[in-house]
Order: structure tokens, then C-alpha cells, then sequence
């Protein structure tokens, strides 16, 4: 029996390397974690989610760690493109920041930013994502 996969989106890697850089910020694959635990690496809460939730925040659990990449992705992708309710390009990530995690705001940032650096980006508290998201010019590691 065959098994028909849906082919994964072919993400920018300024998404990617986002989404990578708040899982880190977010504790995802640490032994334990409410990311790990819920495969959410970036610690979503979906509105409307009709899947489980773990702990008192409401946090989306996801069937595997895949699903999980995928809606932080997607998440990612939507604020890229300027279909986002919530989030802009014009914010910087300071203000990213605010709207995105409940709490630890300031090593939640640091650790982003501090990620992002690691990965080639040039980023700073008071860069706009779209500052961000348009340097990357294919030169930088994944």
C-alpha cells in the first residue's frame, strides 16, 4: 500500500533560520521542555485549535515534530508576506518579541538574536523584520 505524503512547502531560508532561531529562544529539544514535549517549537498557541493543549497557556500540541515545524514555518512565512493579524514587517524585533512570548521577554530576545547572529544574520533589537528578511542573499549556513 502506497501512502500519499503532502509535499513539504518550500520555505525561504530567512523562515527557516527564523524559526530555528525561536525554537532555540523557546527551549525546543531540551529534555523535558513544554516545546519538546507538545513537538511546538515555537511554542504556538493556534487559535481555534481543536488538538490537545498543554499547560496553563494553552500551548498547540502536534502529532509530530514535523507538524510542529511546519505551522511555525508557516506562521513565519505569513508575517514575511504581510498576511499576518498580529505581526508586521515594520516591527522590530524588540516589538516581535512582545507579542510573541509571554514571558523571559529578555532572554527570549537575546537568544534569538543571538542565534540568528550565529547563522550569518546581522540583527539587533531595533531591526525591523524587514530589515531581516531581506538579507538573505544565499551565502549563509543553515
Amino acid at each position: 500500500m502506497s501512502e500519499i505524503r503532502k509535499k513539504m512547502p518550500n520555505y525561504p531560508q530567512t523562515v527557516i533560520d527564523l524559526g530555528k532561531s525561536i525554537a532555540f529562544a523557546e527551549g525546543f529539544g531540551v529534555l523535558g521542555s513544554t516545546p519538546t514535549r507538545a513537538h511546538n517549537p515555537g511554542d504556538l498557541k493556534i487559535p481555534n485549535w481543536n488538538g490537545a493543549v498543554t499547560g496553563s497557556e494553552g500551548i498547540s500540541v502536534f502529532l509530530t515534530d514535523e507538524q510542529g515545524w511546519n505551522a511555525l514555518y508557516d506562521q513565519l512565512l505569513r508575517i514575511q508576506i504581510g498576511h499576518s493579524h498580529v505581526y508586521n514587517t515594520l516591527m522590530t524585533f524588540q516589538e516581535f518579541s512582545s507579542h510573541w512570548t509571554d514571558t523571559q521577554e529578555t532572554a527570549w530576545i537575546d537568544n534569538v538574536i543571538y542565534k540568528l547572529n550565529e547563522l550569518g544574520y546581522s540583527v539587533a533589537r531595533n531591526t525591523q523584520l524587514r530589515e531581516y528578511f531581506s538579507q538573505y542573499n544565499g551565502n549563509l549556513s543553515s
